[in-house]
């Protein structure tokens, strides 16, 4: 939870929420349904990127019946709506500086609209 003058709660040294929604046909996700965020410093045109992953506290046991492996036409036509919300500080290992950023989120093949984002010390 953000509050004024307090550290983000995932220990990053900013709170800089991407909010985002995305529906794709399930077909489409299946090679690579990975959230990845990209950050280009507008000054140094360095890029710095990060992939949207949390680790699951799950178990690593087999299910307990076989299960056919998925093609991408059992999936066709069924689509997946998804709203996302991340610090990207906390996915993306960004300077701890004032600089100006355009931001990317990508998911396989398909790309967001791009972003201004800056980042300004707090004095």
């Amino acid at each position: 939870e953000f509050e004024v003058n307090k550290p983000a709660s995932d220990s990053a040294f900013a709170a800089i929420p991407v909010c985002g929604y995305y529906q794709l046909d399930m077909a489409d996700l299946l090679e690579s349904s990975a959230i990845h965020l990209f950050a280009k410093d507008i000054e140094t045109e360095v890029i710095y990127r990060g992939v949207l992953v949390d680790e699951d506290a799950g178990t690593d046991a087999p299910l307990p019946f076989d299960e056919p492996e998925l093609e991408a036409e059992d999936l066709r036509g069924q689509l997946l709506s998804v709203y996302f919300n991340p610090n990207l500080a906390k996915y993306i290992k960004l300077p701890k500086k004032s600089a100006s950023y355009k931001v990317v989120v990508q998911i396989g093949k398909f790309k967001s609209n791009m972003v201004d984002l800056k980042v300004t010390k707090k004095h």
